[in-house]
């Protein structure tokens, strides 16, 4: 039997709190995917994923990103384009293809600051030249 998730739910429920709870970490993450869904629409150039609010997931945003060379708009690249970022950048996103574009989701937990989507940016602004 595997103890571990018992002995540390009492620092969990703690940290919880100290993140201010549900509404903390909601109001953190939103706040937070927003802006860097702006900042990152507006340096590449691009838009949002249009959708009602009401239907947007509380801890993800979706952007479309630019045109890239040597990735044509397909699945396949867009799995391409991931793999590469992993492997050079030890950054994980998810990227799709939909509606003839490639997309991007982001999400965000208690642990990412702005700082984590400003590389992301300077990752997809390198892709975009190459």
């Amino acid at each position: 039997i595997y103890h571990t998730s018992y002995l540390c739910t009492q620092e969990a429920l703690q940290f919880h709190k100290d993140c201010g709870g549900m509404k903390g970490i909601k109001d953190h993450t939103e706040s937070l995917l927003d802006w860097a869904q702006q900042m990152l629409c507006h340096a590449l150039g691009t838009s949002i994923l249009p959708i009602p609010p009401s239907l947007q997931a509380p801890f993800m945003r979706v952007l479309r990103l630019p045109e890239m060379k040597g990735y044509p708009v397909k699945q396949e690249s867009a799995e391409s384009i991931g793999e590469q970022i992993i492997k050079d950048h030890n950054c994980v996103v998810a990227i799709t293809c939909f509606s003839g574009h490639l997309w991007l989701r982001i999400s965000a937990s208690v642990y990412n600051t702005r700082e984590d989507y400003l590389k992301l940016k300077d990752i997809l602004l390198q892709l975009k030249k190459e």
